[in-house]
């Protein structure tokens, strides 16, 4: 199912899609929001598990790869050898997701949708198999609930 979904999508892409989809998953476009989100929490101990949420995905995000070790699909764009499970930018982008809905739900719904286009942007470069993005998405939502929990444990204490 992976390699049918990488395939279906190598036969739409273009230039412009392509363009966009770059600028759609760019590290710094991703690390504003992420700090974006971190500021915007209203008390400094939301501030401070918030940070750790993102930190602990991406650290997670990006052990696993290592541990995994799956090669990339045959359609990515990128001579570089980097792995592929689980996507890093779908981790970090969920995990951004439930501290998006803590601070309101207009910022908790334009996040998801944010979230949701970097999944399929990632897909649309052919970086990762759709399960690469689904678990990345997992891990992500997985800790920032986790870390979430925590705060509020901390807090009635």
């Amino acid at each position: 199912m992976d390699y049918v979904i990488s395939i279906a999508l190598l036969k739409l892409r273009n230039s412009f899609g392509i363009a966009l989809s770059k600028i759609i998953t760019n590290a710094f476009v991703l690390l504003a929001i992420a700090i974006l989100m971190i500021l915007l929490q209203k008390t400094k101990l939301k501030k401070f598990f918030s940070a750790i949420a993102i930190s602990a995905t991406l650290i997670i995000s990006e052990a696993l790869k290592f541990i995994i070790k799956r090669p990339r699909p045959p359609t990515a764009i990128t001579t570089k050898v980097t792995y592929s499970m689980p996507s890093s930018h779908a981790a970090v982008a969920f995990s951004l997701v439930p501290l998006a809905f803590k601070i309101n739900k207009k910022c908790g719904t334009a996040m998801l949708i944010t979230a949701i286009a970097i999944a399929f942007s990632r897909l649309y470069q052919g970086m990762h198999y759709l399960s690469d993005v689904v678990v990345g998405a997992l891990i992500g939502m997985a800790i920032s609930y986790l870390t979430l929990y925590l705060e509020r444990k901390l807090r009635s204490k």
